[in-house]
């Protein structure tokens, strides 16, 4: 689905895949920091049911001491799954996403993301909700377990994506401190977050914000990049304009090049600090190649396999 703007059909479609994504199973997490490990992403908890009476090939652990100390009997204490668990995506929809060299831009890349794992959420039978990073007051779409409610969600992306242009201005640099501060005050405890967006405005004073919501909830960041912000062009002279001013960037020199490449990697090497520093697991997404098939493999499906489709 290649383009600078999505739209409600594409996101849709995403829907037809959705079962193959296990959003709770294990991930490998690429970071320069990290390194190739582990982390999981853990699915719904339990809720306490009931006590009864020991019964023989119970698990010792989880007797109620108390209730067997009040009584003389041995009791153990029941449980259950819990019915189902609010799914929550913060998605950067900001003026910087929109950009991209090849195939889509960020913002698409990033939709896309987006509707793919909500449709995953909803077809595992948990409630799905979202709220929007543009630069702008958002309010949280309330996690519901209902599709009326997800395709609610995704015209507002699509909505969102269709009114970004090259006349816009940027979003205030406290864009993304300010919606993770509105989103910890807008959910309930015990989500599943995951936060897409490019990283490169998760600075510091987002770092309070995360610090709580790490807290309370699950997070995955998912960051969305373009080629050109990891290593730079074939030499030349190459116009840019962001919608206000034009200037050339010149990577005709090796020290040009040397440059540019060092403030692309500190840049993503300041995202992955910042996350390491809460734990938080970073998966990354190329807006160059196509976003499900990275889907497929980031997320396979509860028995471990992977799709190519």
């Amino acid at each position: 689905m290649p383009g600078a703007y999505t739209n409600l059909r594409e996101l849709v479609e995403l829907g037809s895949d959705a079962s193959r994504l296990g959003i709770y199973s294990t991930q490998h997490v690429r970071s320069a920091l990290s390194g190739q490990h582990r982390s999981r992403l853990r699915g719904r908890g339990i809720d306490f049911d009931q006590v009864r009476r020991y019964q023989a090939g119970d698990d010792i652990r989880s007797i109620d001491w108390r209730v067997t100390a009040r009584s003389g009997v041995a009791h153990t204490k029941l449980y259950h799954e819990e019915r189902e668990r609010p799914v929550v995506i913060l998605l950067d929809q900001s003026p910087r996403m929109f950009f991209g060299s090849s195939l889509n831009f960020k913002s698409v890349a990033a939709a896309e993301c987006a509707a793919a794992l909500s449709w995953a959420a909803l077809e595992h039978g948990d409630r799905i909700g979202g709220m929007l990073a543009t630069g702008l007051e958002e309010r949280l779409i309330r996690p519901y377990r209902s599709k009326r409610t997800l395709l609610h969600w995704l015209q507002t992306i699509v909505d969102a994506n269709h009114r970004l242009d090259n006349s816009l201005q940027d979003a205030p640099s406290s864009y993304l401190a300010d919606t993770l501060s509105s989103l910890h005050q807008s959910i309930d405890t015990g989500a599943a977050l995951f936060i897409i967006s490019d990283g490169a405005l998760l600075d510091s004073a987002c770092e309070p914000h995360l610090h709580r919501l790490t807290k309370h909830h699950d997070l995955l960041f998912l960051r969305v990049t373009d080629r050109l912000e990891r290593d730079p062009p074939r030499a030349g002279l190459y116009p840019i304009n962001n919608g206000e001013d034009s200037s050339i960037l010149d990577t005709q020199s090796d020290s040009a090049q040397q440059q540019y490449q060092a403030i692309c990697q500190q840049q993503l090497l300041d995202t992955e600090q910042r996350l390491a520093r809460f734990s938080i697991p970073l998966l990354d997404i190329d807006s160059g190649l196509p976003t499900q098939q990275q889907l497929n493999a980031l997320f396979p499906d509860s028995r471990g396999r992977r799709h190519n489709g």
